[in-house]
């Protein structure tokens, strides 16, 4: 079966993942490269019942929605937006890299830190 049978409910003739590996050796935008894939759980070479790829999709898609930290939004989850919890993550992130700048300001060489702001569009 595959990842894509797995996820539509359907058995397929094929024994070996179609979309999962493609998702992670070719991202649907340029945004996502090579680091995406690897920090990302391993995608097995085949799955012997539907069971075992309907709980790998499962754990990749957990991961990728609650680990996974984007850089393009800012190093934030997409639960973290999801949920609105980004306003109090962002101010945070800012906080400490205040406290850090006023303890060691020599470590900054570029100045004061700041956090990334995101986009309004998608």
């Amino acid at each position: 079966m595959t990842a894509a049978g797995a996820v539509a409910g359907r058995e397929s003739r094929h024994n070996h993942v179609a979309y999962a590996a493609l998702w992670f050796e070719r991202p649907p935008f340029f945004g996502v490269g090579v680091l995406d894939v690897e920090v990302s759980p391993r995608v097995p070479g085949s799955f012997a019942i539907a069971d075992d790829a309907r709980a790998f999709c499962s754990e990749v898609f957990r991961w990728y929605s609650s680990k996974h930290r984007h850089s393009e939004i800012a190093k934030l989850t997409t639960e973290m937006i999801h949920y609105q919890r980004d306003g109090a993550v962002l101010e945070q992130q800012f906080e400490v890299l205040a406290e850090a700048f006023q303890q060691h300001p020599e470590r900054f060489v570029l100045g004061v830190p700041r956090v990334k702001e995101l986009s309004s569009e998608v």
